[in-house]
C-alpha cells in the first residue's frame, strides 16, 4: 500500500510537470497517453489537482497550470533568504539601463527563471512569460552551465542533437561544449539571436565561495540597439553579480 501510495503521488507531480512543460495546454486525452495508469485513476488525480486549484480548465475544457503553483512557487522566492534578498539587487541592476533583466537558476538542462523585470522602452523584446528555458539556447544556461566539466555536460545530453530555435541556434553537442570552455575562462555567456531572432543576451553567473555558479543575470535586448553597448552592459553585470556574492556568502 505505501508503494501504491508514492507512485501515485509520483504521477500527480508528473501529471502537474506536463502540464507546466507543454507549449499549449492539454487535454485529458492527452494526459492519459502520457501515463501507462487507468484512465479512472489519472482522472482521480487530475479532479483532485483542479478542487485544490493547481490545474485549471480553460474555455476548451483543457488543461492548464492553476493560481496555487504561483503560490507555491512564489512561496519559494519568499522561504529562500538569498533568493528574497536577491530582488532587490536585480531590481536596481534593471533601473540602471531599462532592458529586460532575468535572474535565473538552472534545473538540469532548463534555466529557471526566478525574477524578470521587462523594459519599457519603446523598442524593446517581448517577454513571452516563459519561466523555463532550455539551457544551451541561452546565455543565463550557459553562464550556469559553465560550473560543470565537459563530461558532467555530456552526461546532461545523452543526445547528441541540441533542440533548434533559430538558423543561429548552437545544434550539437560538440559546439555546446566548446562555447562553455569559453565562458568558463570569460565568466561571460552570450545569446546571439539564437532564441529569437534580432534578440541578443549577455550574462554572467553568480559563485558560491567555491566558484560554483548558483545563479546567473542578464540582460536581452534588440540586436539593432545602438544606445548601449555590450561592454556597458556587462560592466553592470558584473557589479551587480559581485553584490549577489556578496549577499550569498551569509547565506552559505
Amino acid at each position: 500500500m505505501e508503494k501504491k501510495g508514492h507512485r501515485l503521488l509520483q504521477c500527480a507531480f508528473e501529471i502537474l510537470d506536463a502540464v507546466a512543460d507543454s507549449d499549449a495546454p492539454l487535454g485529458f486525452k492527452d494526459i492519459c497517453a502520457l501515463f501507462d495508469l487507468p484512465k479512472s485513476t489519472i482522472h482521480n488525480l487530475v479532479q483532485t489537482m483542479l478542487n485544490m486549484e493547481y490545474l485549471r480548465k480553460d474555455l476548451t475544457g483543457r488543461y492548464r497550470i492553476g493560481i496555487r503553483c504561483f503560490k507555491t512557487g512564489n512561496s519559494f522566492r519568499l522561504s529562500d533568504p538569498f533568493t528574497a534578498h536577491a530582488r532587490k539587487i536585480v531590481e536596481e541592476l534593471h533601473q540602471t539601463c531599462n532592458e529586460n533583466t532575468c535572474f535565473a537558476v538552472l534545473d538540469r538542462t532548463d534555466v529557471v527563471y526566478i525574477y524578470e523585470f521587462d523594459s519599457t522602452q519603446v523598442l524593446r523584446v517581448y517577454a513571452h512569460d516563459e519561466k523555463r528555458k532550455p539551457a544551451h539556447a541561452t546565455a543565463l544556461g550557459k553562464a550556469l552551465l559553465s560550473g560543470y566539466t565537459d563530461e558532467e555536460i555530456r552526461a546532461l545530453y545523452p543526445s547528441e542533437q541540441l533542440q533548434i530555435f533559430t538558423p543561429k541556434t548552437l545544434c550539437s553537442l560538440d559546439a555546446l561544449v566548446e562555447q562553455i570552455r569559453e565562458v568558463r575562462r570569460s565568466h561571460v555567456a552570450y545569446d546571439l539571436e539564437e532564441t529569437h531572432p534580432h534578440v541578443n543576451c549577455i550574462a554572467v553567473p553568480v559563485m558560491n565561495s567555491n566558484g560554483f555558479p548558483v545563479a546567473a543575470l542578464s540582460f536581452t535586448f534588440p540586436t539593432f540597439r545602438e544606445e548601449v553597448t555590450q561592454e556597458q552592459l556587462l560592466t553592470l553585470l558584473q557589479a551587480a553579480a559581485k553584490k549577489m556574492e556578496e549577499l550569498y556568502r551569509l547565506y552559505e
